[in-house]
């Protein structure tokens, strides 16, 4: 049996007409009855598998300029051609045989020391920590199909938080986002995140380094990081390796004649994969690494950049600068901030990113975040002021946030300090909900004053917004603190008290609100500058 990558039809997409099939990976360029999207029934495989096309388009068709960039979304691209494209790393997308493996260590089926594990333990959610489950009801995992092995080892490799000891987590840490530019085919979306050869090249890395298994790391020796052996740094790498790294140490136990039916995609009567052989002590990934579908924030000096990772609060908002445009100290996904830079809106009408990935406490997976967030087509000459105008509008959110559920848990207890963490969840999950739109309007107003120009307008939409957050900090703190009046006195007149701390210090004209978005209290509509008095001359 030789089971390849690059030819079965192992991906899982939605087309044009509904219909849900599994495609090669060249199939993405087809223009009749079009993929439009990778559709598993695990959308941390839909995540994963996404990754994989884009980063094997850039592994294969990596184009040379924003010309050919261009041509190439304009025109389409055969499938035959980009198949042949393709072919060409054919032997590095073996899922089976006797030599290098897809996403598998070369040699740790020869380890005396090797364990053979059930094959569930490659499933995120399933092998790390114990019973927890997040896509599936309770039960066993007790087979997979090649399909959804593959799926599985790309997804556990590309994501692999802590997992014990000698675990190495991905190249990006344990639960990284995923970060991709939305179009509105899959072949679409996979060519607006593929870099240009420029961006590629400026990848930590080596580019120099064009051996096979420095670009792709199962086609040799695995790096190992026993103790006593080094990290891998970029140096040590092609930039490709930022797609294909190899954390962890494992290879599938494939037996050619077994056949049962596959626990997530459901085929009957299938070559299956029961079992896994691992070892720990893979690749240590080390260094000043960034992932290009993936955003990070700026540290201490002299630290590498953070990799963003989920949290349980999901994806809000405040996180939209990070996502997409940035700022000095949050640095969008390569992707996306090329897209931007490049001005690529101009001929892919892309208005949206999607975000993906695990929020993880250490090796236990809390959730599953997803997010599909605006993109806006704006000119380099806008996107610096734009920079700073949506960073402080998402201060003065923070800011009205923190005032709300402090007041909320005044109005609760006499000991706000006391209360859970349920209480801060709930009023974070109304506030993010209930300005978020607000944001993207005001986001999309001071771009066009920017645009054009207008002080006044752009002053106004931060103006607009403040008041859009007052009401709604007032409201949800009337429907979270309702005044009861079995709470006695002392119960009601905390909450009056709390509510009038509400009310003051999340109105539009609080300084310290107006100073997030860049606006002196002078400016507001009514309001005129204190004049100082003089002080009256000493007489000699």
């Amino acid at each position: 049996m030789a089971y390849n990558l690059i030819e079965e039809p192992w991906i899982p997409v939605r087309r044009a007409s509904g219909k849900v099939e599994r495609i090669a990976p060249w199939q993405v360029a087809e223009t009749g009855d079009a993929p439009l999207r990778v559709e598993s029934p695990r959308p941390d495989f839909d995540a994963a598998l996404l990754e994989f096309l884009i980063g094997l388009v850039q592994t294969v068709f990596t184009p040379k300029n924003s010309d050919e960039w261009e041509q190439v979304y304009k025109q389409g691209c055969a499938p035959e051609l980009l198949r042949k494209k393709m072919l060409v790393e054919r032997d590095a997308f073996f899922l089976d045989g006797d030599g290098p493996r897809f996403m598998q260590d070369l040699t740790v089926h020869t380890d005396k020391k090797v364990e053979e594990k059930p094959i569930e333990g490659l499933l995120i959610d399933r092998g790390m920590a114990g019973d927890t489950s997040l896509f599936a009801k309770d039960g066993g995992f007790e087979e997979l199909g090649l399909p959804a092995a593959a799926a599985a080892i790309l997804t556990l490799q590309a994501f692999a938080p802590s997992g014990g000891r000698g675990q190495c987590t991905s190249l990006r840490g344990g639960g990284p986002l995923s970060v991709t530019v939305q179009d509105e085919s899959l072949w679409g979306t996979v060519w607006c995140n593929v870099l240009l050869q420029l961006d590629l090249d400026s990848l930590p890395g080596d580019p120099k380094k064009t051996a096979m298994e420095d670009r792709i790391p199962w086609m040799g020796q695995t790096r190992t990081s026993e103790k006593g052996k080094p990290s891998t740094f970029p140096p040590d790498v092609h930039p490709l390796q930022h797609y294909w790294a190899l954390p962890r140490r494992f290879r599938l136990v494939i037996e050619p004649e077994r056949k049962g039916t596959c626990a997530i995609y459901g085929d009957r009567d299938v070559p299956v994969v029961r079992a896994f052989q691992s070892r720990p002590d893979g690749t240590s990934y080390d260094g000043p690494y960034r992932h290009p579908l993936t955003p990070y924030t700026v540290g201490k000096e002299g630290e590498p950049p953070n990799p963003k990772k989920g949290s349980r609060a999901g994806l809000p908002y405040r996180d939209w600068p990070l996502l997409t445009i940035g700022s000095e100290r949050l640095l969008p996904p390569k992707v996306v901030d090329s897209f931007m830079q490049q001005e690529r809106g101009r001929c892919a009408p892309c208005y949206r990113v999607a975000a993906r990935g695990y929020a993880m406490d250490n090796m236990k997976p809390l959730r599953f975040v997803e997010a599909d967030v605006p993109l806006l087509h704006v000119s380099r000459s806008v996107l610096e002021q734009l920079r700073a105008d949506a960073t402080g509008l998402v201060e003065a959110s923070d800011a009205v946030r923190k005032t709300l559920l402090q007041q909320t848990k005044s109005a609760w207890k006499d000991r706000p300090g006391d209360q859970s963490g349920e209480v801060e969840a709930r009023v974070d999950v109304a506030f993010w909900a209930a300005t978020e739109s607000a944001f993207h309007a005001a986001v999309r107003g001071v771009a066009a004053a920017i645009e054009k120009d207008s002080a006044d307008d752009r002053a106004n939409e931060k103006r607009r917004f403040l008041s859009i957050l007052h009401g709604e900090a007032v409201r949800l703190f009337d429907a979270l603190c309702p005044l009861d009046v079995s709470e006695g006195p002392a119960g009601l007149a905390r909450a009056v008290r709390a509510r009038q701390s509400a009310v003051r210090f999340t109105r539009p004209d609080n300084k310290s609100l107006l100073k997030c978005v860049g606006l002196a209290p002078a400016e507001l509509p009514g309001t005129t500058p204190k004049r100082r008095s003089k002080k009256k001359e000493a007489k000699p």
